[in-house]
């Protein structure tokens, strides 16, 4: 889902736009200062290594980088690695460039960020690489879900799930999705107290992806209570995975539980009634519940609970941040709101005032400045690998069963084509010179992942944020207190956004 790639718990992910700074900016919204040699490591020749045909060496070296002394070393690099994010990858980026390996969680590990192996790679999923989150992600997200799933599991579990998220599908949630967008502008601009968008925006997120997935709307209590329940299940998804009282994996193991318990209950509750069908709103649960692979299996009910835990977790995350990143662009360039009301203006004028789909996928320039949001703000740095076998990248070796972490935002960040102007909010780029999208997107750019592991809600996050910046650009003005705010490390605004609602006025 939105987000972007295999998505990574939004504490833990920042920008290694901002990781490469020389200092840390005051406001991590704003320009980058790219580390010597970071940027761009050698664009040498890619590929698996096969001596005897290419006439290469059979044992290229490693890459440079961290000293592995086992255990310790991946001890320390763990403690470095949870404690300060961005500099962890600072230190080495400035001492060893774009290619480096060191070791994290106790797995060797190879860093890349060249734009042409980090696609080349993500497309040979299943075949030189396989899907290597750590250990505790794997026992978090469950022996079921589709993020962690080996190749032959990964391919039924997918085609199963991919019937719940296809463009038809989308047709039939954008009424719940477009309902849920209204009701959160309104309560916003009802709201007595400043808004903090950073939250409020996670929120609406997360709504979505439960009434979608689930055809459920919660009550306000239990929203709150849920998504308590996944910020601390975040927390613990990349930690030591030893269940001690009182550690962050701990307590996530705990969270996971309540929000099972959860899902299994409105799973319950759809096999025995066929109340969303007879209101003509389909959901994914339904769906998913009829849904079989091509020898007649459904899913179980572990499988559907894992599954679902896997959506609600990955579909709120990454989207939810991504629009919140949005907002305070639109109001340090104020021409970019008024070109988005614009598009609104002939869209109604041609269409009427109904959102529909058509309509969402009318919507260019809004498209652009969700795609420049996805370029320079992209909330999922990177995803982890393990090789399947000897690979070669960059002339240099990648050991069989290794971990190889696939930097997807800095690929986006270092592509030649913006490189005259990379650190510039500027959707135009996305656009021909008649408005119309480009005609192809730089293949550098990969904020939903790339081949067999792209983001399954790629569609749904797409249709939620289109559908809230249209009903926002139609109807509301927000004015944030501090447009200009800083974000710690790159993920968080340190106030959180706050802001007011108020209804437009043309």
């Amino acid at each position: 889902m939105a987000g972007l790639v295999q998505h990574l718990p939004n504490h833990r992910v920042t920008s290694l736009q901002n990781v490469r700074q020389v200092k840390p900016d005051a406001n991590l919204i704003g320009h980058p200062r790219p580390v010597p040699g970071a940027t761009k490591a050698r664009r040498s020749g890619s590929l698996v290594c096969h001596a005897a045909s290419s006439g290469m060496s059979a044992t290229p070296p490693v890459p440079e980088g961290d000293v592995d002394i086992p255990l310790l070393t991946g001890l320390a690099n763990t403690i470095e690695w949870l404690s300060d994010y961005p500099e962890f990858y600072q230190k080495r980026f400035k001492k060893f460039g774009g290619l480096f390996k060191t070791n994290l969680l106790f797995n060797p590990m190879v860093v890349v960020t060249d734009e042409n192996e980090v696609r080349r790679l993500l497309q040979a999923e299943h075949k030189l690489v396989e899907s290597a989150w750590p250990q505790s992600m794997h026992n978090l997200l469950g022996p079921n879900a589709i993020l962690t799933a080996p190749a032959k599991a990964h391919k039924k579990q997918r085609q199963i799930l991919s019937q719940a998220f296809t463009d038809a599908a989308m047709r039939l949630y954008l009424p719940t999705v477009l309902d849920v967008c209204r009701y959160t502008l309104a309560q916003w601009s009802a709201s007595e107290e400043p808004v903090l968008f950073y939250s409020a925006a996670r929120a609406f997120a997360f709504d979505v992806a439960a009434t979608v997935l689930t055809g459920t709307r919660f009550d306000g209590n239990t929203l709150v209570r849920m998504r308590e329940d996944f910020d601390v299940y975040a927390d613990g998804l990349f930690t030591v995975p030893l269940e001690i009282p009182g550690t962050p994996y701990a307590k996530a193991v705990k969270a996971r539980k309540n929000i099972l318990a959860e899902i299994e209950r409105l799973i319950l509750d759809a096999k025995a009634s066929n109340e969303a069908q007879s209101r003509g709103r389909k959901n994914a649960l339904r769906l998913l519940l009829d849904a079989e692979d091509e020898n007649g299996e459904k899913l179980t009910m572990e499988q559907l609970k894992d599954q679902i835990l896997t959506q609600l977790f990955a579909g709120h995350e990454t989207t939810g941040a991504t629009l919140a990143r949005v907002l305070p662009e639109i109001q340090k360039q104020p021409h970019i709101l008024a070109k988005m009301r614009q598009e609104q203006a002939e869209l109604i004028q041609e269409f009427g005032d109904d959102i529909t789909y058509d309509v969402l996928e009318r919507m260019p320039y809004t498209d652009a400045v969700l795609r420049e949001v996805m370029r320079l703000h992209g909330i999922v740095d990177g995803v982890w690998r393990q090789a399947l076998e000897d690979l070669e990248v960059q002339g240099r070796r990648v050991p069989k069963g290794w971990t190889v972490q696939l930097m997807v935002k800095q690929a986006g960040l270092d592509m030649p084509e913006f490189a005259a102007d990379a650190d510039r909010f500027r959707p135009e780029r996305w656009l021909e010179d008649s408005g119309a999208p480009v005609k192809k997107e730089p293949k550098g750019f990969m904020p939903f992942g790339e081949g067999p592991r792209k983001c399954l809600g790629m569609l749904l996050a797409k249709m939620e944020m289109r559908a809230l910046l249209a009903v926002l650009a139609r109807e509301y003005t927000v004015e944030l207190e501090d447009p200009d705010e800083s974000w710690f490390q790159g993920f968080k605004p340190v106030n959180k956004l706050p802001g007011r609602v108020y209804k437009y006025q043309a």
